[in-house]
């Protein structure tokens, strides 16, 4: 790859968040829409069909996903990256097709775990749905792992398109819950089909043949992971579930709505978690102290943004519709999620290296049952609130376990009690939100101070931001 600086490296991850930025526009167009067309029940019953699409698509990936990623530079059996995509591809593509089989099979009790009655037409586009996101994952990874950012950034966009947008448009036509879900499934079904002819070339590279060695080494790098995927989804997934149980879809819809609009987050997470995997690992034998730096400034950048964010959430939620502004005294806690996963991308990074999966378990274990405990206990007196603060408590305690680990085999952090500050303050801002909920000035000057001494701590690496930025900007 040659000599990584810091101008090449903020430009590829510039290229990869382009998707990211055109994402976040769609999402904002989509949430007003949507959160007038459709009811809170309506929005929680669609929030559900997509987060039980995320727990097959855990199941049926097998892990393959990341094995593919991880052996992407360092093909196992001297096979190629074409054989080693056909291999990762073909066994999530048979679980899928298998699942879809057992879905339309058990198609009453499926749909009525998930909406709340039983529906033939649910299970099919349930089905469609899984088949063709498991071909799109796949096809998605190809273009990162390639960083080929203008076909991942068309994809991405479609995928967002289809999933928040295209629904919403469809509800002025009809607002009914389930017109919803087909006009996605069959959205997914299209984008399969067009991506499939453009990755023909790797998808048909040869007669696809069992190769003993190359699956047996993604299976048991991919088969540990697959309790940790399961456990994830069901961290990210539990307020939603016991919201169903405790409270109502509304709820549900109220809790989801608020979650899309803390993806803003994503404006720095997904563009840097995308293209981080494929510079880590190719450069993290001869390049340590550029990832220690790139850990700070991470760090530093999106802690600040999160910040900026809580500061001017009365903005964002004018454009929020009546029934979901209830929003607004959890949002900060859902945006402290997003951030501590990213800066776990990089303190992490030594269990992946190490090849030691099975520690993703133990911290992912820990994670949810943190959630399922806290929310618990504060859902009964706090409601959805208690919910948004069992997410955000975990992901704290996620972030501690997985740097703990990570540290042992690989260091990143440099400063312990910068990385431990940056949390503390984002922490902070989001509990002062909710306790001076209904007073302006006071909430408005806590975060203001906060962001204050979050810039004074992380100064050098906010320098060093601008420095390289205008140095880009001279170049071109």
């Amino acid at each position: 790859m040659g000599t990584i600086t810091a101008e090449s490296f903020i430009k590829k991850l510039a290229g990869f968040s382009m998707s990211t930025w055109i994402n976040c526009a769609i999402g904002f167009i989509a949430i007003p829409l949507i959160t007038r067309v459709y009811s809170t029940e309506a929005v929680g019953k669609i929030n559900l069909f997509t987060v039980s699409l995320s727990l097959c698509y855990m199941i049926v990936y097998m892990g393959m996903d990341q094995a593919f990623v991880r052996y992407y530079y360092e093909p196992p059996d001297h096979c190629n990256k074409q054989q080693l995509f056909q291999v990762c591809l073909a066994f999530s593509m048979g679980l899928a097709v298998l699942a879809a089989f057992l879905i339309l099979f058990f198609y009453k009790n499926v749909s009525a775990l998930i909406v709340g009655e039983a529906s033939f037409v649910i299970s099919v586009c349930f089905s469609i749905s899984l088949i063709s996101n498991v071909f799109l994952r796949f096809s998605g990874l190809v273009y990162r792992m390639e960083q080929n950012t203008v076909l991942y950034t068309v994809q991405s966009v479609l995928v967002v398109f289809v999933s928040k947008l295209l629904y919403g448009f469809m509800g002025l036509i009809n607002a009914d819950y389930q017109f919803a879900i087909i006009t996605m499934s069959t959205g997914f079904l299209v984008l399969m089909v067009v991506f499939c002819f453009f990755q023909r070339k790797t998808v048909f590279y040869t007669p696809f043949k069992i190769n003993r060695t190359i699956s047996k080494k993604m299976l048991v790098f991919g088969l540990p992971l697959i309790p940790v995927s399961l456990l994830s989804w069901l961290n990210n997934s539990l307020p939603q579930l016991l919201l169903k149980n405790f409270i109502s879809y509304s709820a549900i819809g109220v809790y989801s709505n608020t979650a899309n609009l803390a993806s803003i987050v994503q404006l720095i997470q997904s563009g840097f978690n995308t293209y981080w995997a494929a510079f880590a690992y190719e450069n993290y034998k001869t390049e340590k102290s550029k990832i220690q730096k790139v850990h700070n400034i991470i760090t530093g950048l999106i802690v600040l943004f999160g910040l900026c964010v809580i500061l001017f959430d009365d903005i964002i939620f004018f454009f929020v519709g009546n029934d979901f502004k209830a929003g607004k005294a959890f949002f900060p806690f859902l945006l402290i999620t997003p951030i501590c996963y990213t800066i776990a991308e990089t303190t992490g990074l030594g269990i992946n290296i190490a090849q030691k999966t099975y520690l993703n378990m133990i911290t992912f274990f820990v994670n949810t049952l943190t959630n399922f405990v806290i929310s618990i206990l504060l859902m009964p007196k706090l409601g959805i609130n208690g919910a948004a603060m069992g997410a955000a408590s975990s992901a704290i305690i996620m972030l501690v376990l997985k740097s703990v680990l990570g540290e042992k085999y690989y260091r990143c952090i440099t400063n312990y009690r910068k990385t431990v500050s940056a949390i503390i303050i984002i922490s902070f801002a989001a509990i002062c939100n909710f306790v001076f909920i209904d007073l302006f000035w006071l909430r408005y000057i806590s975060v203001f101070m906060l962001i204050i001494i979050h810039i004074l701590i992380y100064k050098s690496e906010i320098q060093n931001i601008i420095h390289v930025l205008l140095k880009i900007k001279k170049e071109k």
